[in-house]
């Protein structure tokens, strides 16, 4: 008899309980997707502000500005190139084409007659013997194709190779640091700090994050879970990506938002790998 209401009483309490899983809130896609938005902004904005106080701060006493300057002093004394306010531009950005070609003879004859690499692979004779081929007719893709064959062959001398790489470097892992720590400020710290464990734009439409089977608030293990697994599928592997084949990917983006929607309870695999589920806080 005893053994016959305790079972009773287990199957009214897994009623109770599954009862209560149904009729908890699930937030709109919409909002889910603004919200998504509003964080990704507030990141953008976080990272700018880290990127600018790291370009203050660091890039010069770890010589990123000698690096910078010292590439484009190769740029200008290969007259190659001009300064424009700030920054070096090919020459056909500033003359027009009635003495475009001219300047370019010019830079072109100056550059192989100085550089010492050139003369030592006697690039002004190979390029005055393309000059001797020029007409009327094919001026105009003979100058262009030398200007641009000149550019290609000071670019890949090792000094200029050396202080661009060490600028593009600099510039791409500090830019790496400061995303990871503005994504770890929106989706990791604040959800750690805030009663309902979500972020700042799911705080705005009253969500919260919860264990996907209990639809109790989720644990500490899974917000840093999911949090980790966000800031790595969304923000790292794509910067990874195009750091390693200089290609930009948004193919761990597209997987998220298809899971997100074919997924019951619209989770991306952050919330899969968390066993977390955002829902309504009611």
């Amino acid at each position: 008899m005893d053994d016959d209401v305790l079972s009773m009483d287990n199957i009214s309490k897994k009623k109770k309980d599954s009862f209560q899983k149904e009729i908890v809130g699930k937030p709109s896609i919409f909002n889910r997707i603004i919200a998504g938005l509003f964080d990704g902004v507030c990141t953008i904005v976080i990272f700018i502000i880290i990127s600018l106080f790291a370009y203050l701060l660091f890039y010069k006493p770890l010589g990123y500005k000698q690096a910078v300057d010292s590439g484009n002093k190769i740029l200008e004394e290969s007259h190659l190139y001009q300064k424009n306010d700030s920054s070096y531009v090919l020459l056909s950005k500033i003359y027009s084409d009635d003495e475009l070609y001219d300047k370019i003879d010019e830079a072109i004859t100056y550059y192989y007659s100085t550089d010492e690499r050139a003369l030592t692979d006697n690039k002004l004779n190979e390029y005055n013997d393309i000059k001797n081929t020029i007409t009327i007719e094919n001026k105009s893709s003979i100058y262009n194709s030398e200007y641009l064959n000149a550019i290609s062959y000071l670019k890949s001398g090792d000094e200029y190779i050396y202080y661009s790489g060490k600028s593009y470097e600099f510039f791409s892992y500090s830019s790496l640091i400061s995303i990871v720590i503005a994504a770890s400020i929106i989706y990791l710290i604040i959800p750690l700090i805030k009663v309902n464990k979500v972020t700042l734009g799911q705080r705005l439409f009253k969500m919260r994050l919860a264990d996907n089977h209990s639809h109790n608030d989720a644990k500490t293990w899974q917000i840093i879970i999911r949090s980790t697994s966000f800031i790595l599928i969304n923000y790292l592997i794509p910067i990874l990506f195009y750091l390693a084949f200089g290609m930009f990917t948004l193919i761990p983006l597209f997987i998220s938002i298809i899971m997100f929607c074919v997924i019951k309870g619209n989770r991306g695999p952050h919330d899969l790998l968390s066993f977390s589920i955002i829902l309504l806080n009611n």
